[in-house]
């Protein structure tokens, strides 16, 4: 008899929400796709995109230290979906958040600790790389006292390591890729990260700065934005090279293909 995969989504899902309840994280259900009294959005497309809310005004927020997994739409990814394996519109966001309090030296070593321990994902860190933003020391000097090896950090430009959308808070991002051929080699610069071999399964933003005019002052309440794609890294877990092959589509695409198929059964 097969042996069925431990690390369903189900498993995935609810093993996040556990790590940072167990560290003081504050539970957020999910809120629905049709955004709540903003007018910018007409469908939720992040989890910090529910609460903007507590960004703007910390005291409505019902802790400082949160945690979610938020269902989202992103159309701009509908051109990806045949180029990548990984891409889809509808998915859920892992997320946890934090607003004046948690930062780089607390946050980092829970979300390497939950990808890499035995207790929770047990992935094998030579297959995980870290992008940082070249200026910033901090965060890349907490990875490397997490145990991952200087030939595992690449160092990105603003362009790819720094979040900025104009005036506001802004600050340096750090990523996770999983790499799915190591046998490889290592990679030697950001740039080859981007195509089929590597996927990117985590991104943790750090507003620390305000972008004002020309300037970029620091924030005296630094905050935290993370972001984990649910669907590939189930996809990574299953050992699937396509997001629509875990175990949450399967049933799906089986159903499907039955209709479809010369010998499968016909709509009525």
């Amino acid at each position: 008899m097969e042996q069925k995969n431990k690390f369903t989504i189900n498993y995935v899902r609810q093993s996040w929400l556990d790590i940072f309840q167990q560290k003081g994280y504050l539970l957020l259900e999910p809120s629905s796709l049709i955004p709540e009294n903003d007018p910018s959005l007409l469908w939720i497309n992040s989890g910090v995109a529910t609460l903007k809310k507590y960004f703007n005004n910390p005291a409505l927020a019902p802790a400082r230290n949160l945690v979610n997994c938020q269902r989202v739409i992103r159309t701009d990814d509908l051109a990806n979906i045949n180029a990548q394996s990984y891409h889809q519109t509808l998915f859920e966001m892992l997320g946890c958040f934090s607003i004046g309090s948690n930062f780089k030296e607390e946050v980092i070593p829970i979300i390497w600790e939950w990808f890499t321990s035995p207790k929770w994902l047990n992935m094998n860190p030579q297959h995980l790389f870290i992008t940082v933003w070249e200026n910033d020391e901090a965060s890349c000097e907490v990875w490397k006292k997490q145990g991952v090896k200087d030939s595992h950090i690449l160092f990105g430009s603003k362009k790819t390591n720094f979040w900025d959308m104009g005036d506001g808070p802004c600050g340096p991002n750090t990523e996770i890729y999983y790499d799915f051929q190591p046998e490889k080699g290592l990679p030697s610069k950001i740039e080859e990260l981007d195509n089929k071999r590597f996927i990117e399964i985590c991104n943790i933003v750090f507003p620390e700065f305000y972008h004002k005019r020309e300037e970029y002052l620091p924030l005296a309440q630094k905050c935290v934005d993370t972001g984990a794609g649910l669907e590939r890294i189930a996809m990574v877990l299953q050992g699937k090279k396509n997001a629509f092959e875990i175990d949450l589509w399967e049933p799906v695409v089986k159903l499907i293909d039955e209709y479809v198929s010369p010998g499968g059964s016909k709509m009525n």
